[in-house]
Formats: structure tokens, sequence, C-alpha cells
């Protein structure tokens, strides 16, 4: 959209605000805002939330998918859902999603065949940045800890890094729908960082898979793949590291690494027997959604 410059005044030229983003946001005569110079481009933000939203979803016939559908709701950023439900068990099925996955929100009104849950809390947007390092960090913990519960054979702690996966997809969600509620928290380019987060949560996914079929399998892993994994974690510390301080002369060193763990696992693979052929195809998917996270970090940084 395009805006005519005023002078305002004897010293000050003025520009007017769009009255839709304006009311999307609460904003009157008076308020701040604020204004950072990038350039050529002038950025105006406030620090206000956009008007509350609220969706109608009807999960009576969606039993497979309800989790997904509540959760999809939730990351949208709407500040109440109704959801239209069909049996008993629907219905604690919806309140245990909402108690467990969706931070912030309460049952607040139960009818006939409908639930009324609503966010009750603030998203406080400047602890963006601090949630999103305490997510990358607890995926990193989950891969360190699963290779040493592998390579010590220790049941009960491969057990708690699967129970701990529930704390990761929580994470990424909160975090996901701070994305959708606002669009602009201290990051460019906040579609990218959408992306990471989602791909965080996938390989957060794939180490409790390697966890829960070498428990209930009640396998021994090989050296050479305790070894592998190890090498894959360091890959993912690498990404890590480039995100929160990145040098574009790291990028060729990624993809090196990476080049090298693909060979890895195609040794792997091909020495493997049944069982160990499964968990060499699961290091197989940490190498991709690891690496695949370097062209969103290059958009966000380039």
């Amino acid at each position: 959209m395009k805006r005519k410059i005023v002078l305002h005044g004897k010293t000050s030229l003025t520009i007017s605000l769009p009255i839709k983003w304006c009311n999307k946001f609460h904003l009157d005569r008076g308020d701040e805002v604020d204004v950072t110079e990038n350039g050529n481009t002038l950025i105006v933000t406030t620090e206000k939330d956009m008007e509350a939203s609220s969706t109608v979803i009807d999960i009576s016939n969606c039993d497979s998918t309800l989790h997904k559908i509540i959760g999809s709701a939730y990351k949208c950023g709407y500040d109440e859902i109704k959801v239209k439900f069909s049996s008993p068990q629907q219905l604690e099925r919806i309140k245990e999603m909402i108690g467990k996955q969706c931070i912030g929100f309460e049952v607040i009104e139960e009818k006939a065949h409908i639930l009324i849950a609503r966010n009750i809390s603030i998203i406080e947007h400047d602890q963006f940045a601090s949630m999103l390092k305490r997510l990358f960090q607890m995926v990193l913990t989950i891969g360190e800890d699963a290779c040493d519960a592998i390579e010590r054979k220790d049941r009960m702690q491969l057990k708690q890094i699967i129970q701990r996966d529930k704390s990761i997809n929580k994470m990424t969600d909160f975090c996901r729908r701070s994305l959708n509620k606002r669009d602009e928290i201290g990051f460019e380019r906040s579609k990218s960082v959408y992306y990471i987060i989602e791909q965080l949560e996938k390989i957060a996914d794939v180490y409790k898979e390697i966890c829960e079929y070498i428990y209930k399998k009640n396998l021994s892993a090989r050296p050479e793949c305790i070894s592998t994994l190890r090498s894959i974690n360091g890959l993912m510390r690498d990404f890590y590291n480039m995100f929160y301080k990145f040098k574009l002369e790291d990028i060729g060193a990624f993809d090196k690494r990476r080049k090298e763990l693909v060979e890895q696992t195609i040794m792997l693979l091909e020495s493997a027997n049944k069982d160990q052929l499964r968990i060499a195809l699961y290091f197989n998917n940490l190498i991709y959604h690891i690496y695949g996270m370097n062209g969103s970090l290059l958009i966000i940084n380039v």
C-alpha cells in the first residue's frame, strides 16, 4: 500500500497508519509504536497482540486425527477453540489433549456435545528467543542422552527419553503458536524460523523412535552404530552453533560433514542385519532432517 508523506508542524514529516492494522492490534490515539530503520525500509511494530480470535471445529468423525486437528487450531493462534464431539470418550481425549499440549489454555465450558477452551494467559513475546534456545538445547540433550543410554544398555533411561519427547512437542507447539500469533518477534523471516521449529520436532521424534525400537527389541547396538550416532549428534550441534553465531564459511564444512555421515550410514546399511538395518535407516532420517534446516538458515542470514 502507498501512503503520502505529510508535513506536520515545521520539523516533522508523517504518514498515516492503516486503520485495519490499528484495529487488529487495538491501537488508538496516544499509543506508542516502535519504528526501526533498516536501509530504505522503516519497520513499524507494536507490543500489543492482535485481537482475540476463535474457531469452531467438529471432530465427531475424526477419532484418528483428533490430536492433530486440535493441535493445529492451537498453533494457528486462536484464543478460543470450540470443539464439537460425539462421545464421552472423545470428550476425555479432547480435555487430555488441551491439558497436555496447549500451554495457557483451560476448558471454560462443557455443554452437550460441545467443549469450549480459552487462552487465559498472555504470550510474552520477548520470551520467544529464550524458549527457542531452550528447544534447541532439549533436542541436543535428547540426542546425547540417547547415545549414552544405548551404549550403556540402560533400559530405564531409554524409557525416560521416550517420555521426554512429549515435552519437546509441547515446546514446539508453543513456539509455532507464538510465530503465528505475531509475525515479528525479533527474528527476520519468521517463516523460515517456523520451518526450523518443525524440523526440530521431527528430529526429536526420530531420536524417540530409535530409543523405542531398541527398548522394545532389547537390542545391543554395534560400536560403529554408536560412533555414527555421536557424529550425527555433532552435526546437530554444528547447526545449533551456526544458528546462534552464523558464519557463511561454516556452511561448507557443514555440508562436508553431512556427506561423510551419509557415507558412514551407507556402510552401516550394507553390513547390517535385519535389526541393525532399521537403526541405520533411522540414522539416515536424522541426517536428512538436520541438514534440511540449512536452507532456512541461509534465508534468515544471507
